[in-house]
């Protein structure tokens, strides 16, 4: 493991913070709750029937895990809370209620908007757009906030792979049938590349990359 990383792991275990796993019923998640609680670097809450994810995965130590069922626990308090955050966006009860229900991600987001939890992580099952939705209806930006970003971190074997591919996948959408790998893609005149990261990021309407050090 990368001093980064270790380093990483030291401060959030410091931090001592409750994250919940929103898609607790897909393995990955099942591990990473395992794993991170075995390393003591957070509290985790696996969203979903515990019953249902233990005996799912009976090779998996659920010891010191949390779990938060949206069937049973809480169901009520989040469905109205949900109303009356979303009811002047037409937002009903019953939709409320289908939603914390069947919704992991919404019942997640509802837990850290209420502060039950300090962070969720979800995307494993759910779709980029799933969990912004969530996220952008119910946690919202800060005061003053307008605009969101991410970032991923990545080992560089699969940094170099994805960012080749991202490339890739630059010059078909532009209909460039010019085929290129990473090898090649060092060559390339910085200017070039920085205007296709631009064109890349605009889809965002973001403008990180003017500030790259490319």
């Amino acid at each position: 493991m990368s001093n980064f990383l270790e380093n990483l792991f030291s401060r959030a275990s410091k931090l001592n913070k409750t994250i919940a796993l929103a898609e607790g019923d897909d393995y990955r998640a099942a591990k990473a709750a395992e794993i991170l609680t075995e390393k003591k670097i957070c509290n985790v809450v696996l969203i979903g029937d515990k019953a249902a994810i233990t005996s799912k995965f009976p090779e998996i130590k659920f010891d010191g895990v949390n779990f938060m069922n949206p069937a049973t626990d809480k169901t009520d308090e989040y469905t109205n809370f949900l109303y009356e955050l979303r009811k002047e966006k037409g937002l009903t009860l019953e939709a409320a209620k289908k939603l914390i229900t069947t919704n992991n991600m919404y019942y997640a987001a509802v837990a850290l908007k209420t502060g039950d939890v300090d962070g969720v992580v979800g995307g494993a099952v759910f779709s980029s757009a799933d969990v912004s939705r969530a996220a952008f209806q119910v946690v919202k930006p800060a005061k003053g906030i307008k605009s969101v970003s991410s970032c991923f971190i990545l080992s560089i074997a699969i940094l170099l792979h994805t960012f080749s591919a991202i490339v890739r996948l630059f010059l078909i959408r532009t209909k460039t049938n010019l085929p290129i790998s990473f090898r090649q893609l060092i060559f390339l005149p910085r200017t070039l590349l920085k205007s296709s990261l631009k064109s890349l990021c605009s889809v965002f309407q973001r403008s990180e990359v003017q500030s790259m050090k490319i």
